[in-house]
């Protein structure tokens, strides 16, 4: 296995370790991807070479074919290893998720705000304060997305199946268009 392949297979055990255990035969996988990436980075330095002033000084000469190596590889290494998607933690996500949600503090403020509505609707009307079929369906949704955000605040304390159980939950509460959150 060359530099490249074992580059990328340290790369891939960090930041995509579900990705990794779900190949067949990853010594396979990463020889073969190392082979195409030193292929590929000397294809892109003799392209570079070719380009190189006539006259240059030894240390400049060895400086250039280094800045040409170097490039090839950030290339390279940049389409064929750091290209896959770092997978995200449970935790990450569920981060990413509340991050943009309001706080408990800002769902209790709209709660109250949807009873304050029915109640001026029911002083106007002169009945009883009553919600009516849409503020429900939206009450019912905003308490259960604070049920979620109280058990958020310490992700840590779940169970990997409790996490993964929140973050479905979570989502539920995410306009999958808009990338907003649906409330």
């Amino acid at each position: 296995m060359n530099r490249y392949a074992i580059l990328a297979r340290d790369w891939w055990s960090k930041n995509a370790p579900e990705r990794l255990a779900s190949l067949e035969d990853p010594e396979t996988f990463f020889e073969a991807l190392g082979e195409s990436a030193a292929a590929q980075i000397a294809e892109i330095e003799d392209r570079q070479r070719a380009t190189l002033p006539e006259g240059l000084t030894y240390l400049e000469t060895v400086g250039r074919l280094q800045s040409i190596r170097t490039q090839a590889e950030e290339i390279v290494l940049n389409d064929l290893v750091y290209s896959v998607p770092v997978e995200m933690t449970l935790l990450d996500e569920i981060d990413d998720l509340t991050g943009n949600l309001p706080g408990i503090s800002g769902i209790d403020a709209m709660i109250d705000r949807l009873n304050d509505q029915a109640e001026r609707e029911a002083e106007i009307e002169d009945r009883e304060p009553m919600l009516d079929d849409e503020q429900l369906h939206r009450l019912q949704r905003l308490t259960r997305l604070r049920a979620l955000l109280v058990q958020a605040a310490n992700p840590d304390r779940l169970t990997a199946a409790e996490q993964r159980d929140l973050v479905l939950s979570l989502r539920a509460f995410w306009d999958e268009t808009t990338g907003a959150p649906a409330l």
